[in-house]
């Protein structure tokens, strides 16, 4: 009897959905089935408004709303009191999954790539599911109607930021994930706030009885964070684009808008995501790159004829686009770096002491260990940025415009100006040419001779430039750059 009762309960190859099948056939039943299942129940709610009730093939009970034909949103109960809500635009495409545990709990997710249309608001979202462009074409003002979207902050506000709207609720800007974003308190509300400045322009333009457009992009550093680094916003009117005040035409998302706080901002934001999604190349590129960037660009910062932001900012371009690597790619490595350090302070300190004012041999250290420390992964772009800036502010007191070079030029020698430039980018490039020579040696990479080559040339180069230039000091400089070679084991003398 155990045995009989065993298999009585034990169904093994059975497809119930078959016998089921086979039931619903022979089943008179009022139900109509839908798309050939039963349990799907219509209701016609009037206005055009319908709900559709069902099971989903997994078995959860969901809800469909359909407005004049068109789904707009799905509610489906996964089990474990954990609730999904689907929305969708008006061309019936979700935009939006909203997960909810226990009634209180809640995470939104954006889809990616998408264009999204509500009446005459649309939003866009970049590859990471994060909203980069809200707009509303001719806007239509309307009083009050605050709804609330403090619910939809995520784990990406930091302390004293705010739900800010990217379409603001008195232009049609709906309350919805995909329409706000989380923005500094002084950005989003307050006497100051310049997205009301520019909120204010659009009002006044509308007021005025010109047809409106309205647009709020957001830019981001990498692809880590959903809190926008910026905001560009954009004013349309009678179909051509308002140009905004200076101030106005980029928000950075702080409290504050230093010069170097807004320059840090704009390089993470050009740099971010190559940092984090870019192929690692060969160092030989990398270095190599890094070196003749340094060259041209560290004289010219130190000339006068560029910032110290810009010249940051030029050396991690290049060195970005050198064989596809991202910046913050070790292609020098910590071992090499630490061996080679006092050699090459010594170096700098030779051939700045014996030519150069004292700032300019300041510059030329602090440069050199900056940008050894971005060779070896050590601070991304923007670090890379800020140390550099800061130390030319040291050479002439402020950053853009500064010409530091004739400053510079009036301690050396008279008819001197461009030789501080010149001897700093030379030997900093040879610092980190001969650097990226040893990592690619002892990485056994294959064309380490050219990082050699590089270096070596350059040494030579800064040593004909100060022979030509100040004679006097060239046997000190050629030494000094003789004894680097030889204490880090370098296949050159100059």
């Amino acid at each position: 009897m155990d045995v009989i009762e065993q298999k009585a309960f034990m169904p093994e190859g059975i497809n119930i959905s078959e016998k089921l099948t086979g039931f619903h056939k022979n089943f008179t039943s009022s139900v109509l089935p839908e798309n050939g299942s039963y349990g799907i129940t219509r209701i016609d709610k009037g206005n055009g408004l319908e709900v559709l009730r069902g099971k989903a093939d997994t078995g959860h009970p969901f809800i469909e709303y359909y407005q004049d034909g068109k789904i707009t949103m799905r509610r489906e109960n996964l089990g474990n009191h954990q609730l999904l809500k689907t929305s969708y635009d008006d061309a019936g495409n979700p935009y939006l999954r909203t997960f909810t545990e226990a009634g209180k709990n809640t995470n939104y997710e954006l889809a990616a790539n998408a264009n999204i249309t509500k009446g005459n608001f649309s939003a866009t979202t970049d590859a990471y599911g994060r909203t980069i462009s809200t707009k509303v074409t001719d806007i239509r003002l309307k009083d009050g109607g605050y709804h609330s979207v403090s619910k939809l902050r995520d784990k990406f506000y930091l302390e004293g930021d705010e739900v800010g709207h990217g379409v603001p609720n008195q232009f049609g800007g709906p309350a919805s994930k995909e329409n706000t974003f989380a923005q500094a308190m002084e950005v989003n509300r307050g006497t100051g706030s310049k997205v009301r400045q520019v909120e204010r322009i659009a009002a006044q333009l509308k007021q005025e009885g010109h047809t409106v457009d309205y647009e709020m992009r957001a830019n981001y550093n990498g692809t880590k964070t959903s809190r926008p680094t910026s905001f560009e916003p954009h004013i349309t009117m009678d179909g051509k684009e308002y140009a905004l005040p200076e101030d106005l035409k980029k928000i950075y998302n702080t409290s504050k808008e230093t010069t170097v706080q807004k320059a840090l901002i704009n390089a993470k934001e050009r740099f971010g995501t190559a940092n984090e999604v870019g192929l690692k190349s060969g160092v030989v590129a990398a270095g190599l790159t890094c070196a003749m960037s340094c060259v041209d660009n560290i004289s010219a910062c130190i000339n006068g004829e560029i910032s110290g932001e810009e010249a940051a900012i030029e050396i991690v371009k290049d060195t970005t686009i050198a064989g596809g690597v991202a910046y913050g790619t070790a292609f020098v490595s910590m071992a090499v770096s630490e061996s080679m350090k006092g050699s090459s302070k010594v170096l700098l300190q030779r051939v700045g002491n014996s030519c150069l004012p004292a700032a300019a041999a300041t510059f030329a250290v602090d440069s050199a260990d900056s940008i050894i420390d971005y060779a070896k992964g050590e601070i991304d772009g923007g670090e890379l940025l800020y140390e550099l800036g800061d130390s030319a502010s040291s050479v002439a007191g402020g950053f853009a415009g500064a010409k530091a070079g004739a400053a510079v030029g009036t301690v050396i020698a008279p008819g001197v100006g461009t030789a501080a430039g010149t001897v700093v980018g030379g030997v900093v490039g040879t610092v980190v040419a001969s650097e990226a020579y040893v990592t690619a040696v002892e990485a056994g990479t294959e064309g380490a001779k050219f990082l050699a080559d590089k270096a070596e040339a350059l040494a030579k180069d800064t040593v004909e430039f100060v022979k030509e230039n100040l004679p006097e000091e060239i046997n000190e400089v050629k030494s000094a750059f003789n004894d680097f070679a030889k204490s880090c084991n370098l296949p050159f003398i100059v």
